[in-house]
């Protein structure tokens, strides 16, 4: 039996104020995961920090489910320019 803890889309649909097929084009895009529980359409609670960065930059700046797609790649993409910086200047440091 698994330990995974699932929340409904019908729920979140609900506490979000976002449609059904918002979660189900997420999904097809790949940017969460979905799966059925007891016929229900369901995502793992794991994913919610990041369902609900998706979801307030959708409502927010009204990006579509194909821009959040672009946009959390950049912002990846300058994370791990940051993590990058951070480390050459920690080597930068010790040679001055």
């Amino acid at each position: 039996m698994s330990n995974k803890q699932h929340i409904k889309i019908e729920i979140l649909s609900r506490h979000y104020q976002v449609e059904h097929t918002f979660f189900q084009q997420l999904d097809a895009i790949g940017l969460i995961e979905t799966e059925w529980v007891e016929d229900q359409l369901c995502v793992d609670e794991q994913q919610i920090s990041r369902l609900d960065k998706l979801i307030r930059l959708h409502q927010d700046l009204e990006i579509n489910p194909q821009g959040l797609d672009v946009v959390l790649n950049l912002l990846n993409k300058i994370e791990q320019l940051e993590q990058s910086l951070t480390a050459v200047q920690n080597r930068l440091s010790l040679f001055e």
